[in-house]
């Protein structure tokens, strides 16, 4: 082989080189994109989630024939699918009670209403504060949106003896509406 053939030879390969880098690192930026759009909306095993939060889901939402996860913000958002179309999502939201806070999952229609909570955490009072776990006070909220107050006393009754639990509540149902509505339009 001669002088030229080798040179041409090694730049041919080089630029083959060259040209398998390039393709190998947009293939990894495509998979990685990829993986993250499929990340953002993945069906939830509901097997793999805590029990509670699965019960939780299928209660607010029992017409649903599947759940969508998303997360928004470092926070995780449930999509609640029928059929496959959306009837509503679902979010963890919290309030500071008495106790320390209080974790709420807040069930929303497309329309942007409250269809159904449930407390999934709190260390409030029994006998007292742990009042706002009940159904007869959460249903209170249903039909609410970022249109009402949600404010003791205005549109949420309040339990003597437990204010700062029924407040607690009415802030995560607040701030559940806000999370929401951000994650919709951004």
């Amino acid at each position: 082989m001669t002088a030229d053939k080798a040179t041409n030879s090694r730049a041919g390969s080089a630029a083959g080189s060259v040209l398998a880098v390039a393709i190998t690192i947009v293939a990894c930026v495509a998979l990685l994109t990829a993986g993250h759009a499929m990340l953002a909306f993945e069906e939830v095993d509901l097997e793999e989630v805590a029990p509670e939060l699965a019960g939780a889901l299928e209660g607010i939402f029992a017409d649903a024939t599947e759940f969508t996860a998303f997360e928004h913000e470092e926070r995780m958002f449930y999509r609640a699918i029928r059929n496959g179309d959306q009837i509503g999502s679902a979010v963890i939201a919290e309030g500071e009670g008495y106790g320390g806070p209080i974790e709420v999952l807040v069930g929303i229609d497309t329309d942007g209403a409250v269809v159904g909570l449930k407390v999934l955490d709190h260390d409030e009072t029994p006998g007292l504060g742990d009042v706002v776990t009940e159904d007869e006070f959460l249903s209170q909220f249903h039909g609410k949106s970022e249109a009402d107050p949600i404010q003791i006393d205005e549109d949420i009754d309040n339990i003597t003896g437990a204010t700062v639990s029924v407040e607690a509540v009415a802030e995560a149902v607040r701030a559940a509406l806000g999370y929401l509505a951000g994650a919709e339009s951004g």
